[in-house]
């Protein structure tokens, strides 16, 4: 089955949080640069072990490490660079594993994908779809990496419109190859596991994302900020294939039930309201999104905002809050727990995460 479903964050680290656990942001509090999951919170990956499963994770993602919390309980990791993560490497990662644990052990595998993320992939000669591009970061110019033009210039409205356009056009054409390459590592993923034995015992197969992107929308590109569609709606593919009859996911759904999905087969009983949270990177605005239904959502951000996704999928033109409506109350008290726990706070980051977040253009290298 598949579907679409919110996020719980728009950037990696909460996400992942939420998936890894399958408690909201709120809960598990992993929201700003140099936070680390507490070790105290049970991980996906502890609970599928002492189940008898082995563990494993295969990951291009610089921040999937120990010090973010989010590698523990996984037994096997096998981590590749950015650069050495293509279809090749991630498929050797997963043979490896596969090598690693005997055919009658339980396998519990993680395959983290990382095409589709600024700094984007050079576009070679030859693809007939789209311009050929060297390889760039958006967010910050960096000596080993093209210059492109300044984010907050496009960000401000400060970008003549030219240059904006060819910007946006680059940017997409980037996302747009890193989803085609991610396809293609998804797919050689994919053939490893049906080739060996094991494919023919039960399994249970989910794929998803931690954020989407912004790809000029609201003036804003990457994912660094905001609770709007384009970085909080995320794909949700799921299948068992023990059951004869899949779990419905035609509802509105959280894309943190993965983790409930993965383990139990089912979605929660006490679901909840899918939540979104997220604190820009200035730490200046908490943001917070609920969805009553897949088209009626509601933000907090200093301003109580209800956008009906039918009529404005573009979410441009804001409503006034209904008098009554039944997020108010919940949606009100989360985002004054944020504000109060989170903004204007400078968290502690040491020097191994710092440079972790520096590659991925999350804070500046000078």
């Amino acid at each position: 089955v598949s579907c679409s479903a919110h996020t719980p964050a728009f950037w990696t680290l909460p996400s992942h949080a939420s998936y890894f656990t399958g408690l909201t942001v709120a809960e598990h509090g992993l929201l700003a640069f140099g936070q680390k999951l507490p070790d105290d919170v049970p991980t996906l990956a502890e609970q599928m072990a002492e189940r008898g499963y082995r563990t494993a994770m295969v990951t291009g993602n610089p921040l999937l490490q120990k010090v973010t919390g989010l590698q523990r309980g996984f037994e096997i990791v096998q981590r590749r660079t950015r650069r050495a993560a293509g279809v090749a490497p991630i498929s050797n990662a997963v043979r490896q594993v596969l090598k690693a644990v005997q055919p009658d052990e339980k396998l519990f595998l993680f395959v983290n994908i990382f095409d589709a993320h600024d700094p984007y992939p050079a576009i070679p000669e030859g693809v007939d779809w789209v311009e050929p591009q060297s390889r760039f970061l958006l967010f910050k110019e960096r000596k080993d990496l093209e210059p492109l033009g300044t984010y907050t210039d496009f960000t401000r409205g400060r970008m003549p419109e030219g240059e904006s356009a060819d910007l946006q056009k680059r940017v997409r054409n980037g996302y747009d190859y890193g989803i085609f390459k991610a396809d293609a590592v998804l797919d050689g993923v994919l053939e490893v596991l049906a080739s060996n034995p094991r494919s023919q015992e039960p399994s249970r197969l989910l794929v998803t994302s931690d954020h989407g992107e912004f790809l000029g929308e609201h003036e804003r590109l990457r994912h660094n900020c905001c609770v709007y569609e384009p970085v909080t709606r995320v794909p949700l593919l799921f299948k068992d294939t023990s059951l004869d009859v899949q779990p419905d996911l035609s509802g509105n759904l959280s894309a943190l039930w993965a983790h409930h999905l993965v383990k139990d087969g089912k979605l929660p009983d006490d679901a909840g309201t899918p939540t979104a949270i997220g604190l820009s990177q200035d730490r200046d605005q908490v943001q917070v999104a609920m969805w009553a239904s897949p088209t009626d959502k509601v933000i907090a951000d200093g301003t109580l905002q209800q956008y009906d996704l039918v009529a404005d999928p573009g979410e441009e033109a804001p409503l006034p809050l209904q008098r009554g409506h039944p997020l108010n109350a919940e949606l009100t008290a989360l985002a004054n727990w944020v504000e109060e726990k989170h903004s204007g706070r400078a968290e502690a980051v040491d020097p191994e995460m710092t440079k972790l977040l520096e590659e991925l253009g999350y804070v500046d290298p000078e």
